[in-house]
């Protein structure tokens, strides 16, 4: 019976372990995937300044 417990508490031990290890590669991509979107907004707000200006520039020219 002690050894049915020990067998069952290492074997709860291995798969904390394991939920540990992906939980920490869910916080991992969440952070990338955080720092992608900001980055990816920054870039968004760059294009829309540009296509402004660009519109800014050509509206001067008449056909």
């Amino acid at each position: 019976m002690a050894q049915s417990v020990a067998a069952a508490i290492e074997q709860q031990s291995a798969v904390a372990s394991e939920v540990n290890k992906h939980v920490v590669t869910i916080r991992d991509v969440t952070d990338e995937t955080s720092e992608l979107s900001d980055k990816n907004s920054e870039m968004s707000h760059e294009v829309a300044a540009q296509s402004n200006a660009l519109n800014e520039a050509v509206s001067q020219f008449k056909v």
